[in-house]
């Protein structure tokens, strides 16, 4: 008998409006070859059998930016992890929409290929509903105003705690009982919010776009740093520098 074993599954959605990408629309490169995951309604992409060790993953889309991430297969726990795609120039925005580009600048200089995260206040209200979470949890209880109307699931957020921010992944919600894809790295007080985020990096002139879909507040953490800068995003063009 064949027996299959899920060694991956990764939630590909619109980075823009939230939505789940059809298996047709997204093209995947599995270690440099063409590889075709099974699929689960959802956006699912499910990658099976896989040889122990580290793989990396391209997946390509008409009209978002190409993304490239790398995994451990092989230590006995399936990989979970939720990526929006972002849209690239010539996406069809169609309603009004908010560009954001970031200028980041270390010692004077272009930061090129630095990682920062960007958490957008989507109207979703998300915080702690617990008096404290340690490192190390799997488990955490939610307040969720609007029940889990619009919330995706897996999905990556950014919990905003200052020097202690981190992003988690929701791979379910219950009651307000949620579950964690891997375990918190810090301790979090009751009350902590928690949005929405994607993982971005500056280009070689150490600049970014990202693109929102309505008017809100931003947070860009920069983890290696342990830096975090908000901002409120205007109707059109925005811009950020950031010096390191």
């Amino acid at each position: 008998m064949i027996r299959f074993r899920a060694d991956a599954v990764f939630t590909v959605y619109d980075g823009f409006t939230g939505k789940a990408l059809p298996p047709s629309a997204v093209r995947v490169l599995l270690d440099g070859e063409p590889y075709r995951p099974e699929y689960r309604q959802g956006g699912h992409l499910v990658f099976i059998n896989l040889e122990p060790g580290y793989h990396v993953i391209k997946l390509s889309a008409s009209y978002y930016q190409d993304e490239v991430l790398d995994f451990e297969s092989g230590l006995g726990e399936r990989v979970e992890r939720a990526l929006g795609l972002k849209p690239g120039d010539k996406y069809p925005f169609g309603a009004e929409h908010r560009r954001l580009a970031i200028n980041v600048l270390a010692n004077g200089k272009p930061y090129a290929q630095k990682r920062v995260l960007l958490a957008a206040e989507s109207g979703i209200d998300i915080k702690i509903a617990q008096d404290s979470v340690q490192a190390g949890s799997l488990e955490l209880k939610l307040y969720l105003r609007s029940g889990r109307s619009g919330i995706n699931l897996p999905g990556e957020y950014l919990i905003i705690d200052g020097k202690n921010s981190e992003t988690c992944i929701l791979s379910s919600v219950a009651d307000g009982d949620a579950r964690l894809a891997a375990p918190l790295q810090n301790e979090h007080k009751r009350g902590k919010a928690l949005y929405p985020c994607q993982a971005y990096a500056t280009d070689e002139n150490g600049e970014l776009i990202a693109y929102f879909k309505h008017l809100s507040g931003i947070h860009a953490f920069f983890s290696d740093d342990s830096k975090m800068i908000s901002r409120e995003l205007a109707a059109g063009e925005n811009e950020i520098e950031i010096k390191l």
